[in-house]
């Protein structure tokens, strides 16, 4: 195998570019692009630096040859790896272990300066993978007051490196949210969506990792299978709004026990399948205040309220007022 040095990100793409011969890079504002070497295979390799010590990559390609090469790490770095499609193999001869990155896993890797190992792109193999990269300078320009314990538990650490497989089901919501962003136009309101997008998963790792009371009680374990049919769930919450489904009904539509059902929904999407629904409601309330001349009983019972009273109560406890007065005060401005 052949042996690099990478400095840093920007680095490791150069290089697949100029030595290693995988890609070729294109124009792209804002966003570097690259494409798979036509020889090689075919699929990009997408790449931002936020210059926030912040950095992101997304990659779909499929190769005809297998990609192996030796690396040397010349930088201390962090890294958030979201497997959507297929396989990448990876080895750390410090620590003489290898990992396997497989489809719906998120893993942690932290390297050190002059880790020394090899990674693998297998060829005939469809690879979907999104990474957020973060540095000790992320948490340098970070003001508030916790910022430094922060960075101390994260980077002040002698290993030589540490990769390890995360169970976080919510940190897999923004990642996909990044993966189905479009990155094509390089837009400063898609730069700073996908940024936003990047913080919250370095945020949701962090709280998970450091600050979360660890706790067996009532515990689950959630699948990528399980993962799928909680978004099903999502869907067919927002699409009855008048007559919802029970927890029965909706745990039977799709395949997932009610304790699961409940657990799982509220572990991903941080809110309960009643609250959600609730907020559904009064989004769409609020949408008919806006277009339409309905009286208010008749917005309520297009949400699934039959009582006026208690719809008002509810869009209030949203909104801060009651619907009336909502609309009377938008159509003022």
């Amino acid at each position: 195998m052949e042996a690099y040095k990478f400095e840093d990100t920007e680095d490791y793409f150069n290089k697949l570019d100029k030595k290693i011969g995988l890609l070729k890079k294109v124009n792209g504002i804002n966003i570097n692009r690259y494409k798979i070497n036509d020889k090689l295979g075919k699929g990009f390799f997408k790449y931002l630096d936020f210059g926030n010590g912040i950095e992101l990559a997304m990659t779909e390609f499929e190769l005809l040859e297998d990609i192996e090469f030796e690396y040397k790490l010349m930088k201390k770095g962090f890294e958030l790896i979201y497997c959507m499609e297929g396989n990448i193999f990876c080895g750390d001869y410090n620590l003489r272990s290898d990992v396997s990155i497989n489809p719906g896993e998120t893993h942690f890797w932290r390297s050190n300066v002059n880790n020394e190992g090899w990674m693998k792109y297998p060829k005939d193999t469809n690879i979907s993978i999104v990474n957020v990269y973060f540095s000790e300078t992320f948490f340098e320009k970070l003001s508030y007051s916790g910022s430094q314990k922060v960075k101390k538990m994260i980077c002040d650490n002698n290993l030589l490196q540490i990769t390890k497989r995360l169970n976080m089901p919510a940190i897999i919501v923004p990642f996909e949210q990044i993966a189905k962003s479009s990155w094509d136009r390089g837009l400063i309101s898609e730069v700073l969506y996908l940024q936003s997008k990047a913080i919250e998963i370095i945020s949701l790792f962090v709280n998970n990792e450091f600050f979360k009371k660890k706790s067996n009680d009532n515990s689950i374990i959630i699948k990528k299978e399980d993962i799928a049919k909680l978004r099903e769930v999502k869907s067919l919450i927002s699409k009855n709004l008048v007559e919802p489904l029970s927890i029965d009904e909706l745990s039977q539509r799709v395949g997932l026990n009610t304790f699961k059902l409940k657990k799982g929904f509220k572990e991903i999407y941080k809110t309960t399948v009643f609250s959600y629904l609730r907020s559904l409601r009064m989004e769409k309330a609020r949408e008919y205040l806006l277009k339409d001349n309905d009286n208010i009983l008749e917005i309520a019972n297009n949400v699934g309220y039959s009582n006026s009273s208690h719809f008002a109560a509810a869009f209030r406890n949203k909104y801060g007022v009651n619907p009336s007065v909502y609309r009377e005060k938008v159509r003022d401005i």
